[in-house]
């Protein structure tokens, strides 16, 4: 498990002064980019390693509203772990600990230069593990 602590910034909000939807997957993006800078630096994926690990499906259950300045704790964890593809569950939850939104992505691991799904590296899959 990983857990990322935030705030929400005007930038995360609507006009109804709450999180719009769309920024909940911001959030755990940030919580992903977070976890990956402190064990395999999303940077040394993107511009040397052989593969990505595109996004391809994403849902998210709102349960509470977050507002401009509430303290955020995101606790990320490894769902489904395959040979290519591998699961991330994200729980946001507000100073008091309520769970305000429930977010999962699923990434696949693609061959940087075939974009076609390749098995999991070794070093991802050791990362991975943190999670567990």
């Amino acid at each position: 498990m990983f857990n990322y602590e935030t705030v929400i910034r005007l930038h995360h909000t609507d006009a109804a002064g709450i999180v719009f939807y769309g920024r909940f997957f911001t959030l755990a993006q940030d919580c992903l980019e977070a976890f990956l800078q402190q064990h395999m630096p999303l940077a040394s994926i993107i511009h040397s390693g052989d593969f990505s690990i595109p996004a391809v499906h994403a849902r998210a259950d709102y349960r509470r509203p977050l507002r401009l300045s509430d303290r955020l704790t995101i606790q990320m964890t490894l769902g489904k772990l395959g040979t290519n593809s591998f699961e991330l569950e994200y729980q946001l939850k507000n100073a008091a600990r309520q769970v305000c939104a429930d977010v999962v992505v699923t990434h696949v691991t693609t061959n940087k230069h075939t974009g076609a799904a390749c098995s999991i590296p070794e070093t991802l899959r050791q990362v991975l593990e943190h999670l567990r």
